[in-house]
């Protein structure tokens, strides 16, 4: 092939591309599949034969591109197929749901300390049904902040994908956008993003320009300000020039341990936006049921000894935020009948025991255990024991025992 015959075809196909751009817009990626196939294929099967390329790979190229083009027959029809590839996806998109009788977006932040129950009461007061069944999958999403985690996991970003072998860029949604745009096409129905440990991650980093948004009407929950983003509004609206906001139906529940403060610290220009709830330790479903291998003691009271002395410190021994809560452990660490398991008393151990030994008691081991302990094997090899109760000083083992 000349190098004319090649700068023709370029010229030509130029024109195309530019004639499209008027029909998809500046974001070609819209149209692209089609706009490459019909363009490619029209110029170079019409203008060229393949055994004139000069070019190898180019030669590929074609015969790929030639063979699609027998599909697709005139500018109606490529129009026509992409209106209905999006009435299709708009279609498995769209959730059947239930309409909310009462609509109200809130950003909530509960803090409590580790195993309060913040994650079982969110889960309670917000993701089940009247009847006691999870509401449907749809309606909210859980992520959890780590110091990784970034404003591109959560809002989404621009990634390469190729589908019928072109390589096309494509907006990924996070599960912040994800969720948003199933807010604003169903307005009867609550929806609600989980954020689990907002604290363990730059939570103003990773939520860039949405934080814009977490100021909320008094009376109506919807964002007091909207904010330009092209890349969500172009997901959701199509039109990247639309503003963006948080409907009345969104809600941005998150956690935080108190113990876990200076993780990652929330300023207070961003925790000003939430609604604190402090999650009490209140009587658990385990409190009680006997600690296995301590079947003399049950988990409630065990915590009520403990959690006794940790708020009855002061200065740099005051650990209040490192209380014991009544979900710190789960079911397999309880019987409901006096039982001795000798095994499950190790378990116990790595999970309470060895914490309460090296975090709580970091400064002073006499404050629970008996001064004979020097070590964590010390420790481990005496609560594994027979008379397991001796690695703690006297005054609690009575307080447990009575």
């Amino acid at each position: 092939m000349t190098n004319m015959k090649k700068q023709q075809l370029l010229q030509t196909k130029e024109q195309y591309i530019a004639e499209y751009q008027k029909m998809f817009g500046n974001h070609l990626e819209r149209g692209f599949q089609y706009t490459s196939i019909f363009v490619d294929a029209t110029i170079i099967s019409k203008a060229v034969s393949i055994d004139e390329l000069d070019n190898e790979e180019f030669r590929k190229d074609v015969a790929y591109l030639t063979d699609l083009y027998v599909s697709v027959e005139s500018k109606e029809n490529i129009v026509k197929n992409i209106k209905e590839e999006k009435k299709v996806k708009k279609e498995e998109k769209k959730p059947k749901l239930k309409k909310s009788n009462k609509l109200m977006g809130k950003n909530i932040l509960y803090k409590g300390f580790p195993g309060s129950g913040k994650s079982y009461k969110i889960t309670q007061e917000y993701l089940t049904d009247k009847n006691g069944q999870l509401i449907n999958e749809n309606q909210y999403e859980r992520v959890t902040f780590y110091s990784e985690y970034t404003n591109a996991e959560f809002i989404g970003t621009i990634r390469p994908c190729v589908k019928n072998q072109i390589l096309k860029y494509d907006f990924i949604p996070g599960p912040f956008t994800t969720l948003l745009e199933k807010a604003i096409n169903n307005e009867q129905t609550n929806f609600y993003l989980i954020i689990e440990e907002i604290n363990r991650g730059d939570a103003a980093a990773i939520f860039g320009d949405i934080f814009q948004l977490l100021d909320r009407e008094n009376g109506d929950g919807r964002s007091v300000y909207s904010i330009t983003n092209p890349l969500i509004a172009d997901y959701i609206y199509k039109d990247e020039t639309k503003k963006i906001y948080l409907p009345n139906n969104f809600s941005i529940i998150a956690t935080m341990n108190v113990s876990d403060e200076n993780v990652k610290t929330l300023d207070n220009a961003f925790e000003r936006r939430w609604e604190d709830i402090w999650v009490l330790d209140k009587q658990g479903i385990y409190d009680e049921q006997y600690i296995q291998g301590m079947e003399e003691i049950t988990w409630g009271k065990f915590r009520q000894v403990i959690n006794k002395v940790i708020t009855s410190q002061q200065g740099i021994l005051k650990n209040e935020d490192k209380q014991l809560g009544a979900y710190f452990i789960d079911k397999s660490y309880v019987i409901e009948k006096k039982e001795k398991n000798d095994k499950g008393r190790k378990k116990f151990l790595y999970k309470v025991i060895i914490n309460l030994y090296t975090k709580i008691c970091k400064y002073d081991k006499t404050l629970i255990f008996d001064e004979k302990i020097k070590s964590i094997n010390e420790l481990a090899l005496t609560f594994l024991g027979k008379n397991y109760l001796d690695i703690f000083k006297e005054e609690i083992k009575e307080e447990l025992l009575k």
